[in-house]
């Protein structure tokens, strides 16, 4: 039985070695991060764009309307959380990806 857990354990160590290095000690960056597609399937159902002029305010009226004097932006979002100030972001609605500060999307709510 005792020969079984060290079997065991030898597998465990070099399974561990064999999994490549990722440096975990620093964020990704936004910029490592791909710039979501309009065309992305979740984007589409979401309305998202890059340029809010582009939105379709028949289609998305909630664009239309201001929240507590707030402009409807992505870095102004709570599900995004990219750097103040940077051109694109992380979103949680889209990971792995960024979406553009100044874009949107039909779920936007405003970060408290």
């Amino acid at each position: 039985m005792k020969q079984s857990n060290n079997l065991s354990r030898r597998k465990f160590v070099f399974a561990s070695l064999m999994v490549p290095l990722v440096d975990l000690s620093r964020p990704l960056m936004a910029q490592e991060l791909p710039l979501v597609s309009e065309s992305d399937a979740t984007a589409v159902a979401l309305g998202y764009k890059h340029n809010v002029a582009s939105i379709d305010n028949m289609m998305f009226p909630r664009r239309s309307t201001e929240a507590n004097g707030s402009t409807q932006f992505c870095d102004n979002c709570i599900f995004y959380t990219g750097v103040a100030g940077e051109d694109q972001g992380p979103c949680a609605l889209f990971p792995g990806k960024a979406v553009a500060a100044k874009g949107w999307c039909n779920t936007w709510t405003l970060k408290s």
